[in-house]
């Protein structure tokens, strides 16, 4: 059970950092100098969105992964 936790989490993870890619791409390509913002405004916006979470269940997962180690031995 835990070790299809971790594997969803994990997918996930690597999923939001694509996400994180794909969408920073496609700002870029939309993104004109009239704009209001700096272009890396919106860089900082997508991290706070996609990489934040990504870390909080990295180490969600290393917790689990941690405890799943200290159980076994």
């Amino acid at each position: 059970m835990k070790k299809n936790v971790l594997r969803i989490m994990y997918i996930l993870i690597v999923l939001l950092l694509i996400t994180f890619c794909v969408k920073s791409v496609l700002d870029y390509m939309k993104y004109t100098e009239l704009n209001s913002a700096p272009f890396y405004v919106f860089i900082l916006v997508n991290a706070i969105v996609y990489i934040a979470p990504a870390i909080m269940i990295f180490v969600v997962a290393k917790i689990i992964s941690r405890k799943k180690n200290k159980d076994n031995n």
